[in-house]
């Protein structure tokens, strides 16, 4: 059971670190991304969006930032509640997708954020079909 602890942490802890490498590679390498088609993003992004609905997206965005930051301490420290707040946060956050709009990203950044998703989906799955379930079920009295 301890060694199922320590891959379903590093499995969160891979999945944060991934998902943050993935989301910044694209500014700190930004030649991943031709230039020209850069710039084409760029005008489609400015034409695009209204300002109420950047804002929506954004405190929409914020929120739910905030919830998996909760959900993720709470996994890492095994905490029972913290199961259905990841599973339902991650679940809203794939309805938020559609109505962000086209998006561009590199391959590399594509792919980071793939392995980062693959891993965070994984790491849910233990607490549902693993020995760790335990850990994040009611209690009976």
């Amino acid at each position: 059971m301890q060694n199922q602890v320590a891959v379903f942490r590093t499995l969160i802890v891979l999945s944060l670190v991934l998902s943050i490498v993935g989301a910044v590679i694209d500014l700190v390498i930004p030649g991943l991304v031709p230039e020209s088609l850069s710039q084409a993003y760029e005008a489609y992004a400015a034409t695009e969006a209204s300002m109420s609905a950047i804002l929506i997206a954004g405190v929409v965005s914020i929120a739910l930032l905030v919830l998996a930051v909760i959900a993720t301490v709470g996994l890492l420290v095994l905490q029972r509640w913290a199961r259905s707040l990841a599973l339902w946060s991650t679940a809203v956050s794939f309805l938020v997708y559609p109505f962000l709009g086209a998006m561009l990203h590199s391959g590399l950044a594509l792919m980071l954020n793939s392995i980062a998703l693959t891993l965070w989906g994984a790491a849910i799955a233990m607490t549902f079909y693993s020995d760790l379930q335990t850990h994040f079920q009611r209690r009976v009295n």
